[in-house]
């Protein structure tokens, strides 16, 4: 067995616009790279520019198909929370504040109409 040594080592520049990133020649199991995934996006959370509040119209943002999720109440946060299956970032948590989940809800109606609009549009 291996000893445990983190297979990268992150280190922000004073002003947080790059991140030094070391990486070490281990052998690496799926939950080294989760790990490693994980700190990559922690470093990223904390750099500059901040990700958008808004989202990006500009350029595409990851994008994956077939994703399963689950619906749930956190206890812990006291809200309910949503879970998106990434293929390749693993499941991801989102805390749903609770007075946004009616428009949330609206906003997946609406796209679900658009889609079947756009589906009866297609010649037959």
């Amino acid at each position: 067995m291996r000893e445990s040594k983190s297979p990268l080592t992150i280190q922000l520049t004073d002003d947080k616009t790059e991140a030094k990133v070391r990486a070490t020649m281990l052998p690496m199991s799926v939950k080294d790279i989760e790990d490693a995934i994980g700190a990559l996006a922690m470093a990223r959370a904390q750099m500059q520019p901040p990700i958008p509040v808004e989202y990006p119209q500009d350029h595409s943002a990851h994008r994956h198909q077939g994703t399963h999720y689950y619906v749930a109440w956190d206890f812990l946060a006291g809200t309910p929370s949503i879970s998106f299956r990434s293929p390749a970032f693993g499941w991801l948590k989102f805390m749903i504040p609770t007075d946004q989940v009616p428009a949330m809800c609206a906003a997946l109606m609406e796209a679900k109409e658009m889609s079947e609009q756009a589906k009866n549009a297609l010649p037959q």
